[in-house]
């Protein structure tokens, strides 16, 4: 089952493979700091930052038309409560897996149109 939509974010790149490239390397570099990010307000309990961090990584995973991931991300976002924090840990395991299998299939999409 893929997470991205392939044929929408090509398109959407209008087959740019440099453009693709560059977005995945700022994808890889700036969602591990975001995830960390989210970590450390968790942790904090504090839900401005968890909402500032999440917010800013589900704009950058929806210019990879990943609807599935971006719904785990809109999940995090929806917890309005501080108790409920502790239940966004789980959310944010998924997400973090769902972005390194978004950076697998990028990769295995770079490989495939390059030889083309």
């Amino acid at each position: 089952m893929s997470i991205i939509d392939r044929e929408q974010l090509l398109d959407n790149l209008d087959g740019d493979l440099e453009l693709l490239r560059d977005a995945s390397e700022l994808l890889r570099e700036e969602s591990q700091i975001m995830l960390y990010e989210i970590r450390a307000a968790l942790a904090a309990g504090d839900i401005e930052s968890v909402h500032a961090a999440a917010h800013s990584l589900k704009g950058m995973i929806s210019n990879f038309m990943a609807d599935s991931v971006c719904e785990t991300t809109m999940q995090i976002l929806m917890i309005n409560d501080p108790r409920f924090l502790p239940n966004a840990a789980p959310k944010l395991d998924k997400l973090s897996k769902q972005i390194e299998l978004m950076q697998t299939e990028i990769q295995q999409i770079l490989e495939s149109e390059t030889s083309k």
